[in-house]
């Protein structure tokens, strides 16, 4: 691929890579690209939208392999960390890469104590401004909501909720494989089911019946649910229930089909 590039005369200068898909929960291959892209020169920024935050737990931390050669990382804090949306933290490598295009001087962001607050810029200071590594200004201020949770939560509150997601995800595929009634479309991952083989029809009977709410994806042209656990408050009953649902809407669709294709 970089060759090509160069080949055609583009300057290769970012790699993007994935750990942790929303749709399906797939990881890029870090630890074989990651070298690659460092003898190269080449920024790589890791998207781990979803798997993310499942790096709090030590025995998840296999996901993040070859993080050593990752110039910028961002995932969603509010898709499993018990934030409300939105809120996507971003680490740097060296914050003063950010530091370069977002630092913002005027004079009516100048006040009389500015220099009592730390500056994050610099490895040893006591002054100045969180300002300059980010370009929020007049957007909302996120980062309060998650010293919030990390406040009244904790790493092993995190941590604790992280895991039993993971044993409902684990139990919910249990119930898929025992029914024998639907295919699992990937594998489960961490804390997201996807079912394959369940049509739009479907989708569109859960919204219209109104019990449970599923997410719809596609990958490859195949359609398919996914079951995502991610709230606090979710236990197996709920999962069971779930679980239910979708096979009586289910059963309910077949019914109907096999109704139209009998002959009168």
């Amino acid at each position: 691929m970089l060759q090509t590039d160069r080949a055609n005369g583009l300057i290769p200068f970012i790699f993007i890579m994935t750990l942790g898909t929303t749709s399906t929960c797939a990881f890029d291959p870090l630890g074989e690209l990651g070298p690659i892209c460092q003898k190269e020169g080449i920024w790589v920024h890791i998207d781990s939208a979803y798997a993310g935050s499942f790096m709090l737990c030590p025995e998840y931390r296999y996901i993040g392999n070859g993080l050593k050669y990752v110039d910028s990382f961002n995932m969603n804090a509010h898709k499993t960390l018990q934030i409300n949306f939105d809120c996507s933290p971003m680490w740097f490598k060296d914050g003063l890469h950010a530091l370069r295009y977002f630092e913002l001087n005027p004079l009516y962001l100048k006040y009389d104590h500015q220099s009592s607050a730390y500056d994050y810029r610099l490895k040893s200071t006591k002054h100045a401004l969180l300002q300059h590594l980010q370009i929020a200004l007049g957007r909302r201020f996120r980062s309060l909501k998650i010293w919030f949770v990390l406040r009244k939560v904790g790493v092993t509150g995190l941590q604790k909720h992280l895991r039993n997601s993971v044993h409902l995800a684990e139990y919910f595929e249990e119930l898929l494989r025992e029914d024998g009634l639907f295919e699992l479309f990937v594998p489960r991952l961490l804390g997201l089911n996807s079912t394959n083989e369940m049509n739009e029809l479907l989708n569109h009977r859960l919204d219209e019946d109104r019990r449970i709410h599923l997410v719809a994806s596609a990958v490859h042209g195949t359609y398919f649910l996914r079951l995502v656990i991610c709230s606090p408050l979710t236990t197996r009953q709920d999962v069971a229930y779930a679980y239910s649902v979708i096979k009586e809407v289910t059963e309910e669709i077949l019914k109907d089909s096999r109704l139209l294709e009998t002959p009168n």
